[in-house]
């Protein structure tokens, strides 16, 4: 009979810290805290946006909001403490007590949070440049239009550092328009992924 003796344990020294446990459950809290993860967050009334902003704020946390209606009348309270709005389509044009048509986008982004659009679905992400030319022919800044579609939409999700403009580094799949990309005209003309061109 041969007896096999399993290896001792190495315990730790007394009064050396142990390291902490990592709750999976709570690693996309810890990464949105550093930074590294977005959270997006359905509020809709003013009263419940401001409440989680301002929760959100205790732990440093940005968090973008989804499909939040009443975002305008708030939008000095939490402009600087949101890491940006997506507003569905459905919801950019609103009429107020007086009867007039109101475009939340401008509203909101001229509070100077970033906004950015909604897709809904995968099937809805071809239709994000329809949503961006439709936002500016009813108000929007181009600038504003096009950062939402780019740049502040990377920013929102924490992958800014990778996509969502033209830079050394980046990674980036290029449409050449004969156009803005923010008419309905305008048509494709070149198409560049991964740094090589598809034809």
């Amino acid at each position: 009979i041969t007896v096999v003796e399993e290896p001792k344990k190495e315990k730790d020294p007394k009064g050396m810290p142990k390291m902490p446990s990592i709750d999976p459950d709570l690693e996309p809290i810890r990464r949105a805290m550093a930074g590294e993860a977005a959270i997006l967050v359905h509020a809709t009334r003013d009263d419940q946006i401001v409440a989680c902003v301002n929760e959100f704020a205790k732990y440093g946390i940005l968090p973008v909001l989804i499909d939040s209606a009443d975002v305008h009348k708030v939008a000095d309270q939490i402009a600087g403490r949101v890491a940006g709005v997506l507003v569905p389509m459905n919801k950019v044009i609103a009429t107020d007590s007086n009867g007039r048509q109101r475009n939340r986008l401008v509203e909101i982004s001229s509070a100077g949070i970033p906004v950015a659009f909604l897709s809904e679905s995968e099937e809805g992400a071809a239709e994000l440049g329809v949503m961006a030319a439709r936002a500016v022919a009813q108000g929007l800044a181009p600038s504003a239009a096009l950062k939402g579609l780019t740049s502040d939409a990377a920013k929102m999700l924490c992958i800014g550092d990778r996509v969502g403009q033209i830079a050394p580094g980046m990674d980036a799949d290029i449409l050449v328009l004969d156009g803005s990309p923010l008419e309905i005209s305008s048509s494709v003309k070149r198409v560049f992924v991964n740094g090589k061109e598809i034809r």
